[in-house]
């Protein structure tokens, strides 16, 4: 079940938002500097409750505490840091409403309050869910070290959950062995160091990924820590960071083929070329902007739409 509708009003640095964003399946936010895009990603790891147990860290970290890492607080996501805000969203036909700084979740329409995080799943999504799906619900990947070095710890501690799910091999071969000219064959245990297994004239032997740049580093970590949480929504911040575009385009396409909500920020073209070619199904390119009165709009573009305007030789990114 996706998010297809968000309104927020009071948060972070917006004042308000013009009109609801609708969301796809997979949603590429551009925009310049402070245009709000890492606004819309925040609102949305908020779900379904601001409390949310989990959602980052060794699992068992509460949300508030990633928060105040990530913006210093609650009061920091409220605008001018004063009064309250108020973020609504629309799913699976219901209508669902969180308040900050109290960190209320809500049904709109009747006024009923989740206090409980079961519950507050329970009618986010409509059904009976598990702790698991409640804690991981929405996932943010920032572009920050520390989170890098967050999810690393995570994945070490948690080193049999990725092997029992395979993810150190299949991670490899579908996303960094089409993209690279090395021969890789599986991630190994983590210890201090992200290590592979990579094969040489049929001989195999054993190489710290940092050897292979940091862009390959990054996204391994990134992409076993996204495997092992599962989230319902992936939320990821300068999703380009330190990749070529083959590398792009080999994440894009692992990206497209799993049953998720995707919704990635970027200030890459190679990115909007990458999913031109790809064209997946339900996707859009969402262009936002803040005025100089701190209100959010919005321009969506199809993926037919994009194509057309790279094929002009026009960058989406400057297109008014």
């Amino acid at each position: 079940m996706f998010v297809s509708e968000l309104l927020l009003r009071g948060f972070r640095g917006a004042r308000e938002m013009r009109s609801p964003l609708r969301l796809s399946k997979f949603n590429v936010l551009i925009g310049r500097n402070n245009s709000g895009k890492s606004i819309i990603l925040h609102s949305l790891f908020l779900l379904p409750h601001p409390h949310t147990l989990g959602g980052y860290g060794r699992f068992r970290e509460r949300r508030d505490f990633y928060i105040s890492f990530l913006a210093g607080g609650f009061e920091s996501l409220i605008y001018r840091y004063s009064g309250e805000a108020v973020i609504d969203f629309a799913a699976g036909g219901r209508k669902y409403r969180i308040s900050l700084p109290e960190g209320e979740a809500q049904n709109p329409e009747t006024g009923e309050k989740f206090t409980d995080i079961y519950e507050a799943s329970k009618y986010f999504m409509g059904r009976e869910v598990t702790p698991g799906e409640c804690e991981r619900f929405a996932l943010l990947i920032p572009n920050n070290i520390n989170a890098l070095n967050s999810m690393f710890l995570t994945i070490a501690d948690k080193w049999s959950e990725v092997a029992e799910k395979g993810v150190h091999t299949t991670i490899v071969r579908e996303v960094i062995n089409p993209a690279v000219e090395d021969d890789l064959t599986e991630i190994l245990k983590i210890d201090k160091a992200v290590r592979m297994g990579k094969k040489i004239e049929g001989e195999l032997f054993h190489l710290s990924v940092r050897d292979l740049g940091d862009g390959v580093e990054r996204i391994l970590i990134a992409l076993i820590f996204i495997e092992l949480c599962e989230p319902s929504i992936l939320l990821w911040d300068d999703f380009e960071v330190s990749l070529h575009p083959d590398l792009l385009k080999s994440v894009l396409l692992w990206l497209c083929e799993k049953d998720r909500q995707i919704v990635l920020a970027t200030h890459s073209i190679d990115v909007l070329r990458q999913l031109a070619e790809i064209k997946p199904k339900d996707a859009q390119v969402i262009k936002v902007e803040k005025s100089s009165d701190d209100i959010l709009s919005h321009r969506t573009l199809t993926i037919e739409e994009l194509t057309d305007i790279l094929g002009r030789g026009e960058d989406p990114r400057f297109v008014r």
